[in-house]
């Protein structure tokens, strides 16, 4: 679960808010990226929810998006572990805000632990989901 405190202080966070609301629960979800920048010392988190969008925004309807792309970028990094990680990764994400500091865990298919200072929606992009065999 990402909690209503995290949330509100993700910066660039207002269409993600009317996406998913104050405190959405991310599980079952894919991890597409993680990538460590040494250019900007952050970390950038890119991952798929299994779930539409709470509210559906009607230009994605209107294309026959059904799902998201959200892609966080963490600044200001005080830790980081990764435990274990696996292609095609499959976790459960939760965020919180805790002594000044962001802390996101991933527990599934990847372990990480991840503190920092800043953070930021860097994109949210709409896509049609393959919904066959499901």
């Amino acid at each position: 679960m990402f909690t209503a405190e995290a949330v509100a202080r993700i910066d660039r966070s207002v269409f993600f808010l009317e996406l998913y609301g104050a405190a959405p629960v991310f599980e079952g979800v894919r991890l597409a990226e993680l990538t460590l920048s040494g250019m900007w010392a952050g970390i950038r988190v890119r991952f798929l929810p299994p779930d539409p969008p709470l509210n559906l925004p009607k230009k994605w309807a209107q294309s026959s998006f059904n799902a998201a792309s959200i892609e966080l970028d963490f600044g200001q990094i005080k830790a980081l572990s990764l435990t274990k990680f696996a292609p095609a990764a499959t976790c459960s994400l939760d965020l919180l805000w805790r002594n000044e500091n962001f802390e996101l865990f991933a527990t599934g298919d990847v372990e990480a632990h991840l503190v920092a200072g800043h953070c930021f929606v860097q994109k949210i992009t709409g896509y049609q989901k393959d919904v066959r065999g499901a």
